[in-house]
């Protein structure tokens, strides 16, 4: 039952990620987790972030963060990105998922799910 929500990849960190490639692939979207993925849990977003979003977004992606925070938390993070999010997504409920591949308006064969377990920044 839970086989779905195995990762078939591991990475260190989502700067290690070659965005480019996957848009090669035929990847165009990309949702995030929020704590221990992007930043540490509860911290702020930060110029490094800010910036991974700019480049994702030049390059051609969607973004959306998928996150069990809340609202506040989450327009706190994302005061300098452009993306859209759920919040209180209730995961691994899927649910919000499919959710989020509505809102990007993009099939699920061209999205990617980045959730990090311990962030190494």
């Amino acid at each position: 039952m839970f086989k779905k929500f195995y990762p078939y990849e591991h990475i260190d960190s989502v700067f290690s990620i070659d965005y480019n490639l996957l848009y090669e692939k035929g990847y165009r979207g990309i949702i995030f987790d929020l704590d221990n993925t992007l930043v540490h849990h509860g911290d702020n977003s930060n110029d490094k972030v800010d910036s991974l979003f700019k480049y994702i977004h030049s390059i051609g992606f969607k973004t959306l963060l998928l996150t069990n925070n809340d609202q506040e938390r989450v327009e706190r993070f994302i005061r300098n990105i452009d993306t859209q999010y759920i919040c209180d997504a209730n995961k691994p409920d899927t649910l919000n998922y499919l959710k989020a591949v509505d809102l990007l308006n993009l099939k699920r064969v061209k999205l990617c799910m980045l959730v990090i377990k311990f962030l190494l920044i």
